[in-house]
């Protein structure tokens, strides 16, 4: 059976549920949040996101929430690490994307995306990292692994974020941006250009 924990929506804040969410496991709520010096980091901002990822996310019709296979996140990001870079990793990367956004929906990535905006700026991450997706995948294991034993914020505390970053939040973060960064080593171009 597979021991990973359940994900409470209670723990993050503002967060509008799809399908039926696993039951409160007795974590308390967040602590309210401070007020942010430019928006609203409490509520998700979803333009943040790129549009097509989100036209996609509420195209797949669904009744409930699958459950997040983890360890196949982390295999799969381990696999992609150590093999020669290809022009397919931008599809398995996609693919981990989807598995994410349809397990946990997509609030977690927008506060992720909100936290990036407080600390650095908004769409810091598209100036790029050198078409270095593997960095990214590394990201992806370290937040995913942090999330499976159990940490649900990253304690990187900023304005606006009492906790930290949300690590369920990051991991999908850090596939979207490794996408983004596999097209410009394989397309020559950013995946997302801008925000319509």
């Amino acid at each position: 059976m597979n021991n990973v924990p359940s994900i409470n929506y209670d723990d993050i804040p503002n967060f509008i549920s799809i399908g039926d969410p696993s039951p409160a496991t007795g974590v308390s709520a967040p602590e309210p949040v401070e007020q942010a010096a430019k928006h609203d980091t409490t509520k998700p901002q979803y333009s943040l996101i790129p549009l097509d990822l989100l036209d996609q996310h509420l195209a797949r019709k669904r009744d409930r929430l699958p459950v997040m296979d983890f360890k196949k996140i982390i295999s799969h990001c381990h696999y992609l690490i150590n093999k020669e870079k290809a022009s397919e990793d931008i599809k398995a990367i996609e693919e981990m994307m989807t598995r994410v956004s349809d397990s946990v929906g997509l609030a977690p990535a927008c506060m992720a995306l909100q936290y990036g905006v407080v600390k650095y700026a908004r769409d810091n991450w598209k100036q790029g990292f050198g078409g270095d997706y593997k960095r990214l995948l590394e990201a992806t294991i370290r937040h995913t692994i942090a999330y499976v034993q159990g940490e649900r914020y990253d304690g990187e505390v900023i304005p606006g974020f009492p906790k930290g970053n949300l690590h369920l939040g990051a991991i999908y973060f850090s596939l979207m941006v490794a996408c983004n960064e596999a097209h410009i080593q394989f397309m020559g171009s950013p995946r997302w250009k801008h925000n319509c």
